[in-house]
């Protein structure tokens, strides 16, 4: 990890976004963290690897608690969803990382054999929508869908535009609620040991 900040660190370390982290007097230093393993280690690991390496170094103190916290609930909109034919399931499931963007093709974002719920936190890291976004359809089932002119929209943080273009083109629309969600709360953070 290169020039990143001890937030950024945590982030991943825990596997939270950056909304479900609660720290108020985390430095803005930024820190390279090099780790060299023997053999090649899975991704959970490599985590705790870090949380520990966070609590040595850094003598990170973590819990964890659920807060009311507003968000953005994606609903059907009046009329109806406009969503494409779910996708047809298959008789052995098909194991796949979770994609935190879309994928760009010509000026469309794609959301490749996505249920609403990872929909919904696809559009959660879109620029110009600035809160969580909740899975509130009750729709079943995986689809491909596609937003004509988003990413346009997404690059000039246009949020009015990408409400417009979920509504238009998908029947659904983002209502601004609050929601229990779960928080990292940092307790107490240090300037890191040296090596």
């Amino acid at each position: 990890m290169l020039n990143v900040a001890l937030s950024d660190c945590v982030q991943w370390a825990y596997g939270v976004a950056f909304f479900q982290v609660s720290a108020s007097h985390l430095s803005p230093d930024s820190y390279d963290i090099l780790v060299k393993a023997g053999t090649s280690v899975p991704v959970s690991q490599l985590r705790m690897m870090l949380q520990d390496l966070l609590a040595n170094r850094f003598k990170l103190v973590v819990h964890r608690e659920t807060r009311m916290l507003p968000v953005y609930e994606l609903a059907v909109a009046k009329g109806g969803p406009k969503l494409p034919a779910a996708n047809v399931a298959k008789s052995s499931p098909q194991v796949h990382a979770a994609e935190s963007l879309p994928r760009i093709k010509n000026d469309a974002f794609l959301f490749s054999d996505a249920p609403m719920a990872e929909f919904a936190q696809m559009l959660t890291q879109l620029r110009g929508i600035d809160l969580p976004v909740v899975d509130r359809t009750g729709i079943a089932g995986t689809f491909d869908v596609v937003l004509k002119t988003a990413p346009a929209a997404a690059r000039d943080g246009d949020t009015a535009a990408l409400f417009a273009i979920i509504e238009d083109q998908l029947g659904l629309k983002l209502v601004a609620a609050k929601a229990p969600i779960e928080v990292l709360v940092i307790d107490h953070a240090e300037k890191p040991s040296e090596n």
